[in-house]
């Protein structure tokens, strides 16, 4: 897991856990079932909280294969491709999130996609949302993907190599 525990959201158990709950219980509207994909702010959470808390309120607590978190690459220069990681579990003080190793691998297995540990460990916009996850969707694996920047053919060809998953 990452390090901005303390600084982009709460370090402790009890106060992630009470801070996301109480967002969530503030979010607007109901879960709903069908929902196939999310837009979610990586702001720190007293920026990004709030309007983080709605979007996971309109999946809290529904059941899904897995989670494919998609998450713009902030410090490595990964040009027009993506990384996974292959580890088994993410760290947060809520206690570990579980990712989706056989996804990983899957996705590892295209030309546009490999495994980088250490940029997925170290990218905060994947960070700030697994305490969320943990919360929202508990028993829900997380296939966390850092993606760099992508034109529009780009695009369309990490879809095709996502579409697999989902």
């Amino acid at each position: 897991g990452g390090t901005r525990a303390g600084q982009w959201y709460p370090d402790d158990a009890e106060r992630v856990d009470k801070t996301a709950r109480d967002l969530l219980q503030q979010a607007l509207g109901v879960p709903l079932d069908a929902v196939a994909a999310l837009v979610v702010p990586h702001a720190g959470w007293r920026f990004s909280g709030a309007t983080a808390a709605h979007a996971y309120r309109a999946v809290y607590k529904n059941r899904y294969e897995r989670v494919l978190l998609l998450a713009p690459s902030h410090y490595e220069p990964l040009g027009p491709r993506a990384v996974v990681t292959d580890a088994a579990r993410y760290r947060t003080p809520l206690g570990p999130v579980t990712l989706d190793q056989a996804g990983a691998r899957t996705l590892a297995a295209t030309a546009r996609i490999s495994v980088a540990t250490a940029t997925v460990a170290g990218e905060h916009a994947l960070e700030v949302q697994m305490p969320w996850l943990r919360v929202a969707l508990p028993d829900v694996p997380v296939l966390p993907v850092v993606v760099g920047p992508l034109d529009a053919a780009g695009m369309r060809a990490m879809a095709d190599d996502l579409r697999a998953l989902v």
